[in-house]
């Protein structure tokens, strides 16, 4: 019997893959403009379902979930006042803590200046390096959530994280000499380098111009 078999197949399918499953499922409400990390609600599940439907549905839910942050992505790339080109990397990372798989949410972009006119002379041409900012976020227990806006520019790194409970906030502030002296030893120069208990704050994205997507269509 097809059915049974699948059904078979489906329940001898290792549990960290479905909890992967699980985690890339979560259903996230429709995001802001520039928003950064998608929230989500876990797709739930009847107890001791996993018959191949359930998994069918966890992996559409998967799917959309990555679509979301496709979109996202598209959203946030572009072309700034100035002239110059953003584009904007989004996606998701499952990330296993303990016995448990969480979602890591990653975004890189890379801002390149804008481009220089042919009229001006070769050797009167400054060469500009490209701008990178990463921001990652995650919730790991017992920490709870974590954000972390980094940017890169000729080998100069700055960086602020912030952690929404007071006593990780504290934790990751009494590291944050050794963290520096890591970074320094790479080979980089670190400025800036804060943590703050809270949320970072919204809308201090530049404009962009750009093609918007329906991602109701």
């Amino acid at each position: 019997n097809p059915s049974v078999a699948a059904s078979a197949q489906a329940q001898a399918m290792p549990t960290f893959v479905r909890n992967a499953l699980g985690m890339l499922g979560q259903v996230s409400a429709k995001p802001q403009p520039g928003g950064f990390p998608l929230p989500g609600r876990t797709l739930q599940s009847a107890e001791g379902e996993d018959n191949l439907e359930s998994l069918l549905k966890l992996a559409a839910a998967a799917i959309s979930r990555l679509q979301s942050h496709q979109l996202s992505s598209l959203e946030q790339s572009g072309r700034t006042p100035d002239g110059g080109v953003l584009t904007t990397w989004q996606l998701e990372i499952p990330l296993r803590n303990a016995h448990d798989i969480v979602p890591l949410q990653v975004k890189f972009q890379r801002e390149d200046p804008p481009e220089q006119a042919p009229e001006e002379k070769r050797e009167t041409r400054e060469v500009k390096d490209p701008l990178w900012r990463v921001e990652l976020a995650f919730d790991l227990a017992p920490l709870g959530p974590l954000h972390v806006q980094a940017q890169l520019l000729r080998g100069t790194l700055s960086g602020q994280l912030w952690a929404q409970h007071a006593f990780t906030a504290d934790l990751i502030d009494s590291q944050l000499g050794l963290l520096r002296q890591r970074l320094n030893d790479a080979g980089l120069s670190v400025t800036d380098l804060d943590c703050h208990q809270g949320t970072p704050p919204q809308g201090n994205h530049k404009p962009l111009e750009q093609r918007w997507v329906d991602e109701t269509a």
